[in-house]
Formats: C-alpha cells, structure tokens, sequence
C-alpha cells in the first residue's frame, strides 16, 4: 500500500504538480517512521492524481552531509535493500507514490558528487 492512500485532494500543500519533473529528485515523508524522510528521483509525474512514482535513493552511510547517494534495489535472493549504480538483472527498483501532501521540499538536483546540496541540507535540519 502506498503512503499516499492516506491522503486526500483537499490537503494543504504549498507545491503545484507543474513544479516537479521526470529525473529531479525529491525528499518525502518516509511512509513508515513519523519525522523521518525519504530521497528519490521522480520517475512519473500524474497530472491527473497529483501523484509522483519515485525511485528511493539512499545510502549505506549515516552521515548526510558527505554521504554519496545511489538508486535503491531489492534483492529477492537474500531478501535485502541495496544502493548501486550497476544493479543485477534480478534486482527491481524500490518505488513507491506519494501524494503532493508527502513532499517536504522543492525538486532539487544532487551535487556532482552524489550528495544532497548543502541548502537543502539545512531546510531539512528544520523539519
């Protein structure tokens, strides 16, 4: 089930769908863990619903300012989540919807380096 099975038309959101497009990234509240947020690459944008598919990006290092961010893929052989750029023929992305509601900040692009840019970083510190 989608995070955004939980939301509806009516709530306040200050983004308009026209602002997001294919291959920005994204961060959202995580579907599962209040006060928690998610990364991704929007990989479809519904004009009709106002919803957005991602793609979840992340990382295995738990420092945000230095950590170096790669698409999500879920392994069925050892039941694992793993972040690569070259990822198997067995591996399938880990996508989710996400109702406008979800987004916590603008559509961005990552660094050079595949981290997060330092403005967003500090928005984020105050969520």
């Amino acid at each position: 089930s989608s995070s955004s099975s939980s939301a509806s038309a009516s709530d306040a959101h200050p983004w308009d769908i026209d602002d997001f497009v294919v291959d920005d990234m994204v961060v959202v509240r995580h579907p599962t863990r209040p006060g928690a947020f998610c990364v991704g690459k929007i990989i479809h944008v519904d004009y009709e619903s106002l919803e957005l598919s991602i793609h979840y990006w992340g990382s295995s290092s738990a420092n945000l300012l230095t950590a170096t961010l790669k698409p999500e893929f879920f392994d069925p052989a050892d039941q694992k989540s793993l972040f690569t750029d070259r990822p198997l023929a067995r591996h399938s992305p880990a996508l989710s919807l996400f109702s406008l509601s979800d987004v916590l900040a603008p559509s961005f692009a990552l660094t050079r380096r595949k981290t997060i840019p330092p403005f967003l970083l500090r928005d984020l510190a105050r969520l």
